[in-house]
C-alpha cells in the first residue's frame, strides 16, 4: 500500500497550526494583550455571560464550514486531532497498533457533553427557570441557577489570556491522558470518538454537507487500502460500495484513503448529504446494505447487556473524577472514565471470556491466566480504590453545600448575640458540617483532599451558625492562606474575631499577613492604615499606602486612599486620589462601577469640591453604565442612581423629579432592593407618604422572605419613632409577626418581635415572644438576661429572677 501524500500536506498544515499557537502566546506574554482563546469552549462564556469571543466565531465558523463540507476543521485543524496523530504514529514506530474500541451507547458521550456545556445553560435560563417561576416552584438546590444574561459585548481582545486554561501541572496530564493513554487503549481517534463535545456537533451537521469523499465504480477494484489507511475507524471500502460515498460521520476528511487509492477511484466533489441519502435500487443493493449494516454491529465489542453496564460505569467514574483532588478538569475526567470503562470491561472478560488480550498483553490464553493477569489486578485495584475514594469526597461535598443550602441566616445574624440557631437549621448545618468535614484532608478531621477556598467559606459559615466562632475564623484564616479572598471576607473574619473575644492585636495579625499575600485588598489596607492613624502611628500608615500598587487598574484601590486621606485630614491628597478613581472608574464603566463613583462623588462633596460631579453623573448615567437584560429595570436603576447622585449633590428638587420619573415602574416592576432604596431617598426628603406606598409594596414583593420582611419591620419601626404614629409601629409589627411565621425557630425573629411589641408597650406579649425564644435555645445567655428585664418591668420579680438564673447558668 503506497503511502499517503495527504498526511504529510496534514502533518504540515498541522505543526504551522501549533506554530501559530504558540504565535498567540508569545504575543500575549509579550504585550499583556491580545486575541482571545480561539478555542471552541470559550463559547460557553458566550452562552453564559454574554461575551462573544474569538472561541465562538470560530465554532460558529467551523459548525458553518462542517455543514457544507463536512469535518475537515476535525480534521486539519484541531490540535487534539494532532496529539492523537502524533502518538498513534510513535506507538506504531515502537511496533504497537491500538486496536479501536467499539461501543454503541459510549459513541453517544460526545453528543451528550455538548448538550451539557452549550445547551443546557441557555435551556436553563430561558425554559426552565422561568417555567419554575410560573409555577412557584423553588429551583433545586442541587442545580447551579442560572443568572440572566447580560447584553452581548465584545470580548475579542482579552489582558489575561490564560484565565480559561488549566496550569501547566494539569495540562500536561491531560495531553498525556487524551493523547497517548486514550490512542493506546481506545483507538487512533479515541478522544474525538469517545470525549470530544465539539464533535458531538459537528457529527450531526456534518450530515447534511454536500461535499463527500465519493467514488468511481469503473475504477474500484474492493482493494480495501482506503480502509487500512483510514485512521478515525471508518469503513471505507464498505460506505463507497454500498452507497457510492463515506456517509459515517466519523470522517474526518483526513483525505488518506483519497490519496492511497492505487487506482484513484476515490475523489472528492458533490453528492447527496448522508441525511437524505437515496434508498438502494434494487433488491441486490438493499440486501447488500443489509448485510454490510450487520457485518458492523458484529464489530462492536460490547454485547447489549455489556453496553449498558459501560455505560454506567463510564458515569459513575467521570462523576467520581471530575474534580480530583481540584485539578481535574472535565475533557481530562473524560478520557479516564472511558479508558477506565475499558479496563474494566476486560476484567470483567477475564472472568468469562477463555482468551483475553490488551494489545500485545496476554492476560488469559485458553483458559489460563497468564503472569501479566497479576499486574493488570493491581491496576484495576489503584483504579477502582481510587475512583471509589474520590467519588465518596465528592459525594459529601455534594452533601454538605445541598445541606448548606437549606440553612438561609445571613451572616449579620449571625453575629447578633440573640442569635441561636433553631433545632431545623442546627441539624441541618451539622450534617452540612460533618459532610464537609469529611471531605476535607486528614489534619482537619476528614479523609478527602483539603476543602478549596470556597468550600472553606462554606464551612466556616455552617461552624458560625452553630456558635463555634473561634473555630469559624480560623477557617476562614485557611481561605487567607490557600484562596484567593475577598476585602468583605476580611471584614467578616474581623467580625468572627470579635464574637469569639480574640485580641484585636490577632485580627491586626491576620490582616497584615492577608495584605502581604494578596496587596490587592485594599479596602483591609484601608483600614489598617486608619487603625495605625488613630493609634497615632502615621508614619506605618503611609507606609502602608507607599506600599500599594500605583498602576493598578482597579478604582478601588483609589477609593480606599481617598477615604483614608479624609481620615489623615489630606484633602488635597483625598482629591488626588479621587479624581484617579474618577479617571480608572469611567474607563472600566459597569454596573459594579456605579456604586465607586457615587462613592467618589461623597468624597468630592466631603473636602467641599463639587465642580467634579457633574462628570461623574455623565458616566454614572451612561447608557452602559446601568445595564441589564431588562429595559424597565434598567430604567428605575438610572433614575435612582440620578436621584441617589443629586441627594450627594445637595439638589432635593432634581431627587423629587427623578423618583417621579419612575413612581409607576416601581410600583410595577420595581425589585424589594429598589423599592427600599426609593423610600428611603423619600424619607430623606421628608416625603413619608410617598416613602411609605413604597414600603407597604416592598412587602408584597418580600413576603416570602423573612430577613426582608425583618428588614422592613425595622424601617417602619424608625419612622414610627420619627412621627410618633402607632398605626406605623402597628405596620412594623404586622410584618415582624409574618417574618416570625415564615421562620419560627428565629430566636432572632422572635427578639426582634418582642422589641418592636415593646416599643407598642405591649410588654406581656413581648415577655411571651421572649419566652418561646429562650425555650427555643440552649446555651443562649442575652436572651433570658432581656427575658428578666422585661419580667420586671412587669412587676413579677419571681419570674424575672428565675430568668435571671437561667442565664447565669448558662454563662
Amino acid at each position: 500500500m503506497k503511502r499517503s501524500k495527504a498526511a504529510k500536506w496534514r502533518t504540515i498544515v498541522l505543526i504551522a497550526l501549533h506554530v501559530f499557537m504558540a504565535a498567540h502566546i508569545v504575543h500575549w506574554a509579550m504585550g499583556n494583550r491580545t486575541v482571545s482563546p480561539i478555542e471552541p469552549s470559550e463559547s460557553m462564556q458566550t452562552l453564559e455571560l454574554g461575551l462573544v469571543n474569538a472561541g465562538a466565531v470560530f465554532f460558529a465558523l467551523a459548525l458553518l464550514t462542517t455543514a457544507i463540507f463536512g469535518r475537515f476543521v476535525c480534521g486539519w485543524a484541531c490540535h487534539i486531532v494532532a496529539l492523537q496523530d502524533a502518538c498513534y504514529w510513535m506507538l506504531r514506530k515502537v511496533g504497537l497498533r491500538p486496536k479501536p474500541f467499539r461501543s454503541r451507547l459510549l459513541m453517544l458521550i460526545p453528543l451528550g457533553l455538548a448538550l451539557y456545556m452549550f445547551v443546557w445553560p441557555t435551556l436553563a435560563r430561558e425554559v426552565l427557570v422561568p417555567a419554575f417561576d410560573a409555577a412557584g416552584w423553588a429551583w433545586p438546590s442541587v442545580l447551579r441557577k442560572p443568572p440572566a444574561l447580560p447584553p452581548f459585548e465584545s470580548e475579542m481582545i482579552v489582558e489575561d489570556f490564560w484565565a480559561t486554561f488549566p496550569a501547566w501541572y494539569i495540562a500536561i496530564p491531560f495531553l498525556f491522558v487524551c493523547g497517548f493513554a486514550v490512542v493506546y487503549f481506545l483507538g487512533a481517534k479515541g478522544f474525538c470518538t469517545y470525549g470530544c463535545p465539539y464533535g458531538g456537533f459537528f457529527a450531526p451537521v456534518e450530515a447534511v454537507a454536500p461535499v463527500r469523499i465519493k467514488v468511481d465504480h469503473d475504477k474500484c477494484e474492493g482493494c480495501g487500502h482506503c480502509t487500512a489507511s483510514c485512521t478515525s475507524n471508518v469503513r471505507v471500502h464498505e460506505e463507497i460500495r454500498d452507497y457510492g460515498m463515506v456517509v459515517d460521520p466519523g470522517c474526518m476528511r483526513c483525505l488518506d484513503c483519497v490519496s492511497v487509492c492505487p487506482n484513484d477511484a476515490l475523489y472528492v466533489g458533490l453528492g447527496r448529504p448522508p441525511i437524505l441519502a437515496p434508498k438502494p435500487k434494487d433488491e441486490a443493493q438493499a440486501a447488500s446494505r443489509k448485510a454490510a449494516k450487520a457485518k458492523r454491529n458484529r464489530r462492536y465489542d460490547l454485547t447489549p447487556i455489556e453496553e449498558a453496564a459501560a455505560a454506567v460505569i463510564w458515569l459513575a467514574l467521570f462523576v467520581s473524577l471530575r474534580g480530583f483532588l481540584d485539578s481535574t478538569p472535565m475533557l481530562m475526567a473524560v478520557g479516564l472514565a472511558s479508558i477506565g470503562t475499558y479496563l474494566l470491561w476486560k476484567t470483567w472478560s477475564l472472568a468469562f471470556r477463555s482468551n483475553v488480550r490488551i494489545h500485545g498483553w496476554t492476560l488469559k490464553n485458553n483458559g489460563k491466566l497468564k503472569a501479566s493477569a497479576a499486574a493488570f489486578a493491581v491496576v484495576i485495584l489503584g483504579l477502582v480504590t481510587t475512583s471509589a475514594w474520590s467519588g465518596v469526597v465528592r459525594f459529601n461535598r455534594w452533601s454538605g453545600v445541598h445541606q448548606r443550602a437549606e440553612v438561609q441566616t445571613p451572616f449579620e445574624v449571625l453575629m447578633r448575640p440573640e442569635f441561636e440557631a433553631g433545632p431545623t437549621a442546627r441539624r441541618n448545618a451539622i450534617q452540612a458540617l460533618n459532610a464537609l468535614t469529611r471531605a476535607d484532608d486528614p489534619d482537619h478531621g476528614g479523609f478527602g483532599w483539603g476543602l478549596n477556598a470556597d468550600l472553606l467559606v462554606e464551612r466556616a459559615y455552617l461552624e458560625a451558625v452553630l456558635g463555634d466562632f473561634e473555630t469559624s475564623a480560623n477557617t476562614l484564616e485557611r481561605v487567607v492562606e490557600t484562596g484567593n479572598p475577598t476585602s468583605d471576607l476580611l471584614i467578616q473574619l474581623g467580625q468572627l474575631h470579635a464574637r469569639a473575644g480574640v485580641d484585636q492585636e490577632r485580627t491586626r495579625e491576620v490582616f497584615e499577613r492577608a495584605l502581604e499575600l494578596h496587596p490587592d485588598l485594599h479596602i483591609v489596607r484601608e483600614q489598617l492604615a486608619t487603625a495605625a492613624l488613630s493609634r497615632g502611628d502615621q508614619d506605618a500608615a503611609e507606609t502602608l499606602w507607599a506600599e500599594a500598587s500605583d498602576d493598578t487598574e482597579d478604582p478601588t484601590r483609589w477609593l480606599a486612599e481617598a477615604r483614608y486621606r479624609l481620615a489623615a485630614r489630606d484633602a488635597a491628597g483625598a482629591t488626588e486620589a479621587a479624581d484617579r478613581a474618577v479617571e480608572i472608574a469611567g474607563a472600566h464603566v459597569g454596573a459594579g462601577t456605579v456604586g465607586q463613583l457615587m462613592s467618589i462623588g461623597q468624597v468630592f462633596v466631603t473636602t467641599g469640591d463639587t465642580s467634579r460631579l457633574g462628570d461623574i453623573e455623565t458616566r454614572v448615567l451612561a447608557d452602559d453604565a446601568i445595564s441589564t437584560h431588562d429595559t424597565a429595570t434598567d430604567t428605575i436603576a438610572r433614575s435612582l442612581a440620578s436621584a441617589r447622585l443629586a441627594g450627594v449633590r445637595q439638589a432635593p428638587d432634581l431627587m423629587v423629579e427623578r423618583l417621579r420619573e419612575v413612581d409607576e415602574d416601581l410600583l410595577d416592576a420595581g425589585t424589594a432592593a429598589q423599592l427600599r432604596e426609593a423610600a428611603q431617598l423619600w424619607f430623606a426628603l421628608g416625603q413619608v407618604g410617598d416613602g411609605e406606598r413604597l414600603l407597604d409594596r416592598a412587602g408584597e414583593v418580600s413576603s416570602d422572605d423573612e430577613w426582608a420582611l425583618s428588614s422592613l419591620a425595622g424601617l417602619w419601626g424608625q419612622i414610627a419613632q420619627e412621627t410618633r404614629s402607632l398605626p406605623t409601629l402597628e405596620k412594623a409589627i404586622t410584618l415582624m409577626r409574618q417574618a416570625v411565621a415564615l421562620n419560627p425557630e428565629s430566636t432572632v425573629l422572635r427578639h426582634d418581635l418582642a422589641v418592636t411589641l415593646l416599643s407598642a408597650g405591649r410588654v406581656e406579649e413581648a415577655a411571651e415572644q421572649l419566652a418561646v425564644a429562650c425555650e427555643q435555645t440552649l446555651d443562649n445567655v442575652v436572651l433570658p438576661e432581656r427575658l428578666a428585664q422585661v419580667y420586671a418591668q412587669l412587676g413579677n420579680l419571681s419570674e424575672s429572677e428565675r430568668w435571671r438564673e437561667v442565664a447565669a447558668s448558662r454563662r
